[in-house]
C-alpha cells in the first residue's frame, strides 16, 4: 500500500469519504503526470493526499472544493519542483563556467 493511500485511510473518515478522497487523489495525480510524463513527480502523490486530508479535516466534503484544492496543491508542487530544478541547473552552469 502506498504511503499516500495510508495517509488518507489513516485520517479515519467514513468509507464513502475515504473512497472519494482516494478517487480524487488518483485523478489529480494522473492528470498532473499526463501533462509532462518526463518530469520528476516524486512526492506528488503524498502532496495531493496531504492536501485532501488537510482540507477534509476541517469538514470539507464537497467533491468540487476538494478537487480544486488538490489540483492547486499539485500545481504548486510542480511549479516549486520546476523552479528548484531550474535554479540548480543555472547554479551548476555558473560553477562549471567558473572552473573553465
Amino acid at each position: 500500500m502506498s504511503p499516500a493511500r495510508k495517509q488518507i485511510e489513516g485520517a479515519q473518515h467514513d468509507e464513502a469519504t475515504t473512497a472519494m478522497l482516494l478517487e480524487i487523489r488518483k485523478h489529480i495525480v494522473e492528470e498532473t503526470v499526463s501533462m509532462n510524463p518526463a518530469f520528476d513527480f516524486e512526492g506528488l502523490d503524498e502532496e495531493v493526499a496531504q492536501a485532501l486530508v488537510d482540507l477534509s479535516h476541517y469538514g470539507e466534503r464537497s467533491r468540487e472544493h476538494l478537487t480544486r484544492y488538490a489540483r492547486q496543491r499539485a500545481n504548486q508542487f510542480v511549479w516549486l519542483r520546476a523552479s528548484n530544478a531550474q535554479y540548480a541547473k543555472q547554479h551548476s552552469n555558473l560553477l562549471t563556467a567558473e572552473v573553465d
